[in-house]
């Protein structure tokens, strides 16, 4: 054989092996990539479920404790809403939600959450307001 049909030959294995070996660490790194997104996914579930269930326990608390009192247990499942950082919550843990603070859009009647925490934040503000005309209302 020709020198230099050995070397396009090495050539070639070379680059057949390099690009092997790239191949196999793509793949090893898009493994890695997908086992540390399924740990966070599992993660915000786990924190999900844990606010969910903080909330409803907090819930009963307050149908427990102002059973008489409606305005306090109003107070009290506001407060809970505000604490317990619902909004984190995507729809389906949103759904296991023993109390959902109203947010219809009376129009359609249909039940949206808020997109971001500032939207959040301002569903909570009105809501408050509404607290405060409703107490005004009632005592003068």
């Amino acid at each position: 054989m020709k020198p230099v049909v050995i070397i396009v030959i090495a050539v070639v294995c070379s680059v057949i092996a390099v690009l092997g070996v790239l191949i196999g660490i793509q793949q090893v790194t898009t493994m890695q990539a997908q086992q540390a997104y399924d740990q966070y996914e599992q993660q915000v579930k786990s924190q999900q479920m844990e606010i969910v269930n903080s909330y409803n326990q907090e819930i009963t608390r307050c149908n427990t404790v102002f059973v008489d009192n409606i305005m306090g247990k109003y107070q009290c499942s506001d407060n809970a809403v505000e604490n317990f950082q619902i909004y984190l919550l995507d729809e389906f843990h949103y759904g296991k939600l023993k109390y959902r603070p109203s947010n219809f859009d009376s129009e359609y009647n249909t039940f949206t959450l808020p997109k971001t925490q500032a939207e959040a934040e301002y569903m909570l503000k009105q809501i408050e307001k509404q607290l405060e005309e409703s107490e005004k209302a009632i005592n003068p």
